[in-house]
């Protein structure tokens, strides 16, 4: 019994701990990591991380502020290399800096501008 209240203080401790965001480097990593282990990587929880990541940044980017600083198509489709490479078009210096969610929308605004 006190062993279920433990794990749900912690739980809890970290569920309200604000996240760390990850950076482009970092990202950059795991996911070359993943390409390292080929079709073991579906067995990676760096797998999972990722592609929350991916789904939280770009529901940031169709979020951002108005008036639209990108104009995008009612559904988008990235593959995987379209997605790193757009963390990777960050210069290698600023990575370490810059969070994914900065890379993915400034990659995306790159990517689909209003005309």
């Amino acid at each position: 019994m006190s062993n279920r209240i433990g794990a749900a203080a912690l739980a809890a401790l970290f569920l309200c701990a604000p996240a760390e965001a990850m950076t482009a480097a970092e990202f950059l990593a795991k996911a070359d990591a993943l390409k390292a282990k080929g079709m073991m990587a579906l067995f990676s929880s760096d797998l999972g991380l990722l592609k929350a990541e991916i789904t939280a940044d770009a529901q940031a980017w169709r979020t951002q502020a108005k008036p639209p600083l990108a104009c995008a198509p009612a559904s988008v489709r990235l593959n995987d290399q379209q997605i790193y490479d757009l963390v990777a078009a960050v210069p290698p210096a600023e990575r370490t800096n810059m969070s994914v969610r900065s890379a993915m929308i400034a990659g995306m605004n790159r990517k689909f501008p209003c005309h």
